[in-house]
């Protein structure tokens, strides 16, 4: 049972980080690139998002899920793994907070904004993006630490 959740919640969090990784550094150069000059790429950004929304709320979800079995199985009893337990739970509530918001709140008014006005709004999405991906990273390390702080710290 431990490796299912375990290469689930890898897994899970591969896609997650992927997608935005390939959101924020790949596609969202790419489409400002290849825009008229001072033009939105409305339908490049929006079916970019219509593509990637159901595979990372999959990932969120699968990610939620697999985090209380590990954790559940996995409790920390030593100090230093609290502290990478809470990392990962502050990374992992920043991602999903950032990205319910995003859902909720940037996409619609995203798709009623004018150019100005969209490149604006699109911007603090990025920031908040770059923020998630950031989460995504430290949370796969402290993954990493906690899974093998016993070999190599002695915990």
């Amino acid at each position: 049972m431990d490796q299912i959740l375990l290469i689930t919640h890898v897994i899970a969090a591969m896609m997650w980080t992927g997608a935005v990784f390939m959101a924020a550094l790949v596609d969202w150069p790419a489409f400002k690139r290849q825009a008229p000059a001072g033009r939105f790429p409305f339908q490049a950004v929006i079916g970019q998002g219509s593509g990637v929304f159901p595979w990372v709320y999959l990932a969120m979800t699968i990610m939620l899920l697999s985090s209380v079995g590990l954790a559940w199985r996995h409790w920390p009893s030593d100090g230093f793994g609290c502290v990478l337990l809470g990392l990962k739970a502050a990374a992992l509530s920043f991602m999903v907070g950032s990205t319910v918001y995003g859902t909720l709140r940037t996409w619609p008014t995203l798709q009623f904004a004018t150019d100005n006005e969209a490149f604006t709004i699109y911007g603090r999405y990025m920031v908040r993006a770059y923020l998630i991906f950031g989460c995504g990273v430290a949370g796969h390390v402290a993954g990493l630490l906690f899974s093998r702080r016993a070999e190599w710290f002695g915990y």
